[in-house]
């Protein structure tokens, strides 16, 4: 369990959050506010001014419910994190782009728009590897199904790196223009195919998905 001040949620985050309310002698309220997001940081490359969410009311009636200990919740963490000594075979890589010169344009992953003819990507079940995954134009939020991945650096456009420690666990990040994420992912439950993609909705109808594929050994 973290303790924070702000939630960072992008198009297609979730997160789990435990408050607790103070006492109060009389009816209180609390804001819910979606924060400014200065022009570096947002989904658009805009400035966001700053919005109110939701509004609730504290009542004067107590019931006194203790927050759990990040202790208590270890036991329910999901996922071990991956070592370097498990990842097999290169990395897998993700490129987002738009090209805007196309007619019409044309929204694709590693140079492709989505379509079911293209060969889909494949894992195999079992294993672990890297990814590094970058945006050539624009933000973009990556999404990908079934499997969460463990994000441990960021290369920024500029050339400086954030060092996750530890490690964040997501299924989907806010990938911005120019930077590489590097992540790790295990396929150990499920094979089959899904899809990874923009969560930009209307960037992955117009293309921006891509077909994964995780089969077993024996169709390797």
């Amino acid at each position: 369990m973290e303790t924070k001040g702000y939630v960072e949620l992008q198009p297609g985050y979730r997160s789990d959050i435990l408050i607790k309310a103070n006492e109060v002698s009389k009816t209180d309220t609390l804001f819910l506010i979606d924060r400014e997001t200065q022009k570096e940081s947002s989904l658009l490359d805009e400035y966001e001014s700053p919005k109110v969410l939701a509004i609730v009311i504290i009542s004067t009636e107590s019931k006194d419910m203790k927050l759990p200990t990040s202790e208590e919740l270890a036991a329910y963490r999901p996922f071990k994190t991956i070592k370097e000594s498990e990842l097999e075979g290169p990395a897998q890589k993700v490129w987002f782009n738009i090209d805007v010169n196309s007619t019409p344009t044309c929204f694709t992953v590693n140079g492709r728009p989505f379509s079911m003819d293209n060969p889909p990507r494949v894992l195999k079940l079992n294993s672990a590897s890297e990814w590094k995954i970058t945006s050539q134009f624009v933000n973009h939020p990556f999404h990908i199904h079934v499997n969460s991945f463990e994000i441990f650096r960021v290369k920024k456009a500029g050339g400086q790196e954030v060092i996750f420690d530890p490690p964040v666990w997501r299924d989907t990040y806010l990938i911005q223009q120019g930077d590489t994420v590097f992540a790790r992912s295990r396929y150990e439950d499920f094979d089959g195919k899904f899809v990874l993609h923009c969560h930009i909705l209307d960037h992955e109808d117009q293309g921006m998905m891509e077909l994964v594929n995780i089969v077993g050994t024996e169709a390797l």
